[in-house]
């Protein structure tokens, strides 16, 4: 009797694994086509799928980057699920209240931390060509677009307006930094 609920365990284990390996295959050679259908994930493989993601980036970004890898492997996943949960929170009281809309919070998770995604794979790179920093926003707003309009039917010119406007305030404040930090380069010497 307990070898056939293992059997059963280790059995649906597996298969949800596959599933999970076989959608994150599927969404990196295609994220755009899978948005549109978001898995039906429980919050641990959500959690871990992102966790995983973000620990891999945050070391290849600590590796490429310079001697401060301990605190990219540390602090990229914490910052990363906790800007996901607080997106996600986000977007969830902005559909119950502006658009009537009472949506999974786990399924807004979901599509947030996949939207954020290729941003994430970027900013490894970020180091050697600041720019990509703005592709990789680039490409997080179009996925969240797609995701919220495709999985919550948010209304679309909303959505893009929205992340047109957020994206020409992250694009100034970029612009902003990155010439204060030549500046400040060039006065040191």
């Amino acid at each position: 009797m307990l070898s056939t609920s293992s059997d059963t365990t280790t059995r649906s284990l597996t298969q949800n694994t596959l599933s999970t390996l076989k959608y994150c295959k599927f969404f990196l050679f295609n994220p755009f086509h899978a948005i549109r259908s978001l898995p039906a994930w429980s919050w641990f493989t959500a959690l871990s799928v992102y966790i995983a993601y973000t620990l891999i980036c945050g070391a290849l970004q600590g590796l490429i980057q310079g001697p401060h890898i301990i605190f990219t492997i540390l602090l990229t996943p914490i910052l990363s699920v906790t800007a996901s949960l607080i997106l996600s929170t986000f977007l969830y009281f902005t559909a119950l209240y502006f658009f009537q809309k009472n949506i999974s919070m786990l399924s807004l998770f979901i599509c947030t931390t996949l939207s954020s995604a290729p941003n994430l794979f970027l900013q490894i790179f970020s180091g050697w060509i600041p720019p990509i920093s703005l592709v990789g926003m680039a490409f997080f707003f179009t996925l969240l677009c797609v995701g919220l309009v495709e999985n919550f039917q948010f209304p679309k010119t909303v959505v893009l307006k929205s992340a047109m406007i957020l994206y020409v305030i992250y694009f100034t404040l970029w612009v902003i930094n990155t010439i204060a930090f030549s500046t400040s380069l060039t006065s040191s010497f």
